[in-house]
């Protein structure tokens, strides 16, 4: 008897009357997502009610414990976000209703960052920037290290934190795939792009995950680079301390880079033969910082108003020959990834990535490079560069990155000048 009395009770309709709110609309007027920092804050909603219902209130639910002090009235939902402990953004919403009537709205917190950060598990990107002709220097290098990488310099949209750093080094490793080089790298608070050194313009940390992305500067620190990865210690504005260990290819790309389309404008092969074209050499010693002495030649059609056919290469020589007459003399193959560190007799393949330190065929027209009247890198084949009684001769059997040849020969009595751009007191032509 006492089953049957619960199921008839059980089973007893829901005495509390149903409003209708049908007829009552209710918008959402601030954001659909709010941002806040890692240290929270007060938070606003606000909203519109039309022919609202007596009895009936706004509600607000939300969906996560640190979302707390909610107060409704007059259109406005104000509440407080703690601040977050965790070194990691967080996200949580707030559900509006009335009646049958509701919508959400995000909020999203970002990550704390403790005064002293270790982060040991970072994806590098990065590009080579080219040879610096204005520092106390030669190649320079930006360095983005994050936690799920980045697709360009100044684009992550799925990283919470980075790291971009402005470094200058000695060497230029990789011709043909960018490279860190290995070295030791020291803050230089002047900003002068000194040897092996990292300087604060283009040197700072970002927090992804509030409303806007938060920039902080590198006001000091070291960084070693060596065949394992990297290890840094950076200090920044905001006083905290970031110790960084990554381990793995030190190749610099980004996320979802496109392989580049031919940078050559040529549209059939290019075959010549000039005579009595200007030659100039120039040394650099170790220019590269590889072990090897490099020479670069460059040729041009017409030296008095500087028009014409304009040829650049580099070469690679064994160091042991110095600054010494027919040193930059050979046959010279271009270099690729197979040769390893054996750059004996090479020369740098022409790519964008350094148009000065690489090997290039250009248009000029009175002292300017004209790309769009006929360039292309040389990217594989040989050079020949020999001298006999009857003069120089520069011979060229290449191809360019489109696979048109470049194929021809320079002659001249003599090569116009030669030239040690390490040191002035070096005489300017011959020796």
């Amino acid at each position: 008897m006492l089953s049957a009395t619960l199921f008839v009770v059980a089973c007893e309709p829901d005495s509390t009357p149903v409003v209708d709110t049908s007829n009552s609309v209710l918008t959402l007027t601030s954001e659909s997502v709010l941002n806040y920092g890692a240290e929270g804050g007060h938070a606003l909603i606000t909203y519109t009610l039309e022919n609202g219902v007596e009895g009936v209130k706004v509600e607000a639910k939300p969906s996560v414990d640190w979302l707390t002090d909610f107060y409704i009235n007059n259109g406005q939902i104000a509440f407080y976000v703690e601040a977050s402990t965790v070194e990691e953004p967080r996200e949580g919403t707030v559900h509006v209703t009335y009646g049958t009537h509701s919508f959400i709205v995000g909020v999203r917190q970002a990550a704390y960052i403790p005064n002293e950060v270790t982060l040991n598990n970072c994806v590098l990107n990065g590009s080579f920037n080219g040879r610096d002709t204005t520092a106390n220097t030669v190649f320079n290098y930006t360095i983005c290290l994050s936690d799920n990488g980045m697709t360009g310099p100044n684009d992550s949209q799925t990283s919470s934190y980075s790291y971009h750093i402005n470094l200058y080094s000695e060497k230029l490793h990789g011709f043909i795939v960018d490279r860190l080089p290995n070295g030791e790298y020291q803050y230089d608070v002047r900003g002068r792009g000194t040897i092996n050194s990292f300087v604060p313009d283009g040197s700072y940390y970002t927090i992804y995950g509030g409303e806007e992305p938060v920039s902080y500067k590198i006001t000091d620190g070291s960084i070693t680079i060596t065949d394992d990865g990297i290890t840094a210690t950076f200090y920044t504005e905001d006083e905290r301390v970031h110790n960084i260990n990554y381990s793995g290819s030190k190749e610099l790309t980004y996320l979802n880079a496109e392989e580049p389309a031919p940078y050559s404008t040529l549209e059939e092969d290019l075959n010549f033969e000039l005579d009595m074209a200007y030659i100039r050499c120039h040394f650099y010693g170790d220019g590269y910082g590889l072990g090897y002495d490099n020479w670069s030649i460059s040729i041009i059609e017409d030296h008095s108003s500087f028009s014409g056919m304009y040829f650049l290469f580099n070469i690679l020589v064994d160091p042991s020959k110095g600054y010494t007459e027919g040193a930059y003399l050979g046959e010279y193959q271009a270099y690729n990834i197979e040769m390893g560190d054996d750059y004996t007799n090479t020369f740098v393949p022409g790519t964008w990535r350094g148009f000065a330190s690489y090997s290039w065929f250009v248009m000029c027209d009175m002292g300017y490079i004209m790309f769009d009247q006929g360039s292309a890198p040389m990217v594989d084949g040989v050079i020949r560069f020999t001298e006999n009684e009857d003069g120089v001769c520069i011979e060229f059997d290449c191809v360019d990155d489109n696979n048109h040849k470049i194929k021809g020969k320079i002659r001249n009595r003599s090569i116009g000048e030669i030239v040690d751009v390490r040191d002035p007191k070096h005489p300017q032509y011959g020796f």
